[in-house]
């Protein structure tokens, strides 16, 4: 309700927070449309922290009683009674028409429902139960039974992806997505070492995977290795973000003529599969495909926490303070102290991951002097890329040391 500096008459609607709880000019907007607010009231309370001319009061109660207005409103009703699943669907698909606009994976859920009972509910909904550290969304698994069942992605008319299909048929294909997600969540924990769905950069890279897994029947050694670096490389080049749908669905399809993680590596944009060069790691962001490989590394090399060397870095340890956190190797106080910007501060080149019950409180101290008090195992350094030119660990050298360890 506070009047904003570019037009005193705007009101603006936001979502309640932390911030703005206890700010008197914030009202809820429930607690207007269920009238257990009254308009003097909300004035009171406002009047008691700040100063509220006449002409703000008046405009407040009027927007006030404009919005209590909505509970005012008639509103038509027409009730359908049908036990008919299309018909239903119809009318679905025809009177959301006019409110939010409908995806591709909407209608397809709304037509596999219509086509199949229970498949778009109970059925998916125990894959869901199944893997709780992996909770794939109803939209993602109908992606992915319409690209085994279609050998597509993008159809122009979605009421022709199920058709006349017999239901027996698509509950193969189903069946076939449900092996091919049992594989690759094994895949993704034992050989990636990704223990949860969070971990994912993209969860969009995992449509064409489970595609050619399920198109294939297996998932052997030499097919997980290539699958590792295809997934590691697309990923850390973007191939998988923003409208990917069309991208997706050009793969698929190329797959589809001779299935095998080689076709899927063949068929994938080859500046998408670049070998990584130092530059990949200048990056300030905590999460993403940066880190995410980072993680997996730590976790394929058998990285142990700095202070506790019986704790894994690999996620599995339950905790509060078993948590995985980042640290900066250069503390941020002293590089400050130095007049090192913000953007060579915050970067790959700097970030080490350690328990959160590892406080190492180094304050302004360079790595060459904190570290000879913790005494890092040699090997626990060169799983995280530490250079072991110790000279590199003195803050004059800072520059240098991050150049050194990008490359590692």
């Amino acid at each position: 309700l506070r009047p904003v500096d570019t037009d005193p008459t705007d009101t603006r609607f936001a979502w309640e927070s932390r911030r703005n709880a206890d700010d008197p000019w914030f009202v809820s907007v429930a607690n207007v449309l269920n009238k257990s607010l009254k308009p003097v009231q909300m004035l009171d309370e406002i009047r008691a922290r700040e100063a509220v001319t006449a002409d703000e009061a008046e405009k407040i109660q009027e927007d006030f009683m404009k919005l209590q207005g909505i509970l005012d409103y008639h509103i038509g009703i027409t009730e359908f009674e049908s036990d008919d699943y299309r018909e239903a669907t119809e009318l679905f698909i025809r009177f959301n028409g006019t409110g939010r606009r409908l995806s591709k994976s909407d209608l397809a859920m709304a037509e596999l429902a219509l086509s199949v009972p229970g498949l778009a509910g109970d059925e998916m909904m125990s894959v869901r139960r199944r893997w709780p550290a992996f909770p794939f969304t109803a939209p993602f698994l109908v992606q992915c039974l319409l690209a085994v069942h279609t050998n597509r992605l993008t159809l122009k008319e979605v009421s022709t992806a199920w058709g006349e299909a017999d239901p027996k048929i698509v509950r193969a294909s189903w069946k076939r997505v449900e092996k091919a997600i049992e594989q690759v969540v094994g895949f993704l924990t034992g050989t990636v070492r990704w223990r949860r769905l969070s971990a994912l950069p993209s969860i969009n890279a995992l449509v064409p995977l489970i595609y050619t897994v399920a198109a294939t029947g297996k998932f052997e050694t030499e097919d997980r290795e290539i699958a590792r670096r295809w997934l590691h490389l697309t990923t850390l080049h973007y191939h998988f973000s923003g409208s990917v749908g069309t991208t997706m669905d050009r793969m698929i399809r190329k797959v589809s003529e001779s299935p095998s993680m080689r076709s899927l590596w063949k068929a994938t944009n080859k500046a998408s599969l670049k070998a990584l060069r130092p530059v990949n790691f200048f990056t300030s962001r905590l999460t993403g495909p940066e880190m995410a490989l980072f993680t997996a590394m730590l976790s394929a090399g058998n990285a142990r926490d700095w202070c506790g060397p019986d704790l894994p870095l690999d996620g599995s340890v339950q905790g509060k303070h078993a948590e995985l956190q980042v640290h900066h190797f250069f503390p941020r106080a002293l590089l400050k102290k130095h007049g090192v910007e913000d953007e060579r501060i915050n970067t790959m080149g700097n970030y080490t991951v350690i328990c959160a019950e590892c406080n190492l409180n180094v304050m302004t101290e360079e790595p060459a002097t904190y570290m000879e008090r913790i005494k890092v195992p040699e090997e626990q350094l060169i799983v995280q890329c530490i250079p072991l030119d110790r000279g590199l660990w003195r803050v004059l050298n800072y520059e240098k040391f991050v150049v050194a360890r990008e490359k590692l």
